[in-house]
């Protein structure tokens, strides 16, 4: 993060950016400098598993995989995903349209 403090920073994200790729969305987010382009994120971000612990119900129809680590910090964009600043359109070149919003912010 101290690498990208003094830099423009440009998050691309679509329908299938999680988990960890969310969480490091948010943070690029407070920077300053820091634009989010593209199609909200998937929406999986507030839960996950070190150890993976397994446990089967009384009945053994069911397996519970519980969560073992604390992402509460991230529970309000869990099943909504993180919203970009400057949608892009689905049907155009990313890339193009992000040169643009850059060329637009240089002017």
């Amino acid at each position: 993060m101290k690498l990208l403090k003094k830099k423009n920073v440009y998050i691309l994200t679509n329908c299938f950016t999680g988990s960890n790729g969310e969480q490091f969305t948010i943070k690029l987010k407070k920077l300053k400098s820091a634009k989010h382009l593209g199609q909200t994120t998937r929406g999986i971000i507030a839960y996950g598993m070190n150890y993976g612990y397994n446990y089967n119900t009384p009945s053994g129809y069911f397996n519970i995989k519980p969560t073992d680590m604390d992402f509460s910090e991230y529970l309000q964009y869990e099943g909504k995903g993180v919203v970009p600043e400057y949608p892009l359109d689905f049907n155009h070149d990313w890339i193009a349209q992000t040169l643009e919003v850059i060329a637009t912010e240089n002017n």
